[in-house]
């Protein structure tokens, strides 16, 4: 397992410097952490994962995949730019989908590319990886949004 991490952590650095793109992962469960391992292990190191932003803030500071949890949904301005990242992915299928929302126009206002995975019942028993990626383009008010 340490051997695994220390490999990973290696090839993350190497594709770093080939032009990976620096990624926030939001959510921490299983899809979050089974993309940020696919996104380590990627032969074409497209996305450097650099940490995660989570719901429960008794997580923050601790660390899962070997990577940080740098804080909550609500502080993803403040982790977007602490970490220069240049892409996030809501990879939250149980997040709220108004606080979903707010966090994907924080990013798409500060000019972080957003990405998502699809719920649980669109990957089916599938482990989530980097195919399953859709961009976000344009996130538009519901007209159901109470705050409209």
């Amino acid at each position: 397992m340490t051997w695994r991490r220390v490999r990973e952590r290696f090839a993350a650095r190497r594709r770093l410097a080939q032009g990976a793109r620096r990624t926030l992962v939001v959510g921490e469960g299983s899809p979050a952490r089974q993309l940020a391992r696919a996104m380590l292990r990627d032969p074409e190191g497209r996305y450097w994962p650099v940490g995660f932003l989570v719901h429960d803030p008794r997580r923050c500071g601790r660390k899962s995949c070997g990577l940080p949890v740098l804080g909550t949904h609500a502080e993803v301005a403040a982790a977007l730019s602490a970490t220069a990242c240049d892409v996030m992915v809501l990879a939250a299928p149980t997040l709220d989908p108004r606080d979903a929302l707010e966090v994907a126009r924080s990013a798409l206002d500060l000019g972080v590319e957003v990405k998502t995975l699809p719920g649980p019942e669109a990957l089916g028993h599938h482990t989530a990886g980097i195919q399953d990626l859709h961009d976000v383009h344009a996130v538009e008010p519901s007209p159901y949004d109470p705050a409209i």
